[in-house]
């Protein structure tokens, strides 16, 4: 057991899902770098992009779940975190008032096109890093852990 132990808690050993963590925190935070002039994260960025790219059919909370990979109270924190920041808000459903429809205020509406543009600039770095063969071989793995676990 003390044998396993020290080669999981070692200097040397990097265990795969620490690396993946610790990269996943540093996209989070180039990201977060060029949205701080809007006061949002990624993923509030993420909720008005959805939004405004299905805004002519009805959103749902339950579709941003599906959307982020999110749970309930994830998703609820992110949206009452939009609707005090005046950018998203509810409006019942007329055939169900159990449900209530996302949508953009004005204020969102204006940083639409600039938001649009972080997301591209950010991600278009990242994949810089890679030659297109690494790239390919990397999105397939990334892809073949997504599907395994």
């Amino acid at each position: 057991m003390r044998h396993a132990i020290n080669e999981i808690i070692s200097e040397d050993n990097k265990l795969i899902t620490n690396m993946i963590h610790s990269v996943d925190k540093k996209i989070h935070v180039a990201f977060n770098e060029q949205l701080v002039k809007y006061d949002l994260t990624l993923q509030q960025t993420l909720v008005i992009l959805y939004i405004e790219k299905y805004k002519d059919r009805d959103v749902y909370q339950i579709d941003i779940e599906k959307y982020l990979d999110l749970k309930n109270p994830s998703v609820t924190s992110l949206i009452k975190n939009l609707m005090k920041k005046d950018l998203v808000y509810r409006e019942q459903d007329e055939k169900d008032g159990r449900y209530f429809k996302l949508k953009l205020t004005d204020k969102s509406m204006e940083m639409v096109d600039n938001l649009a543009e972080i997301i591209p600039s950010v991600n278009d770095r990242i994949q810089n890093i890679f030659t297109s063969e690494e790239l390919i071989v990397f999105l397939r793995l990334l892809s073949k852990i997504d599907s395994s676990l």
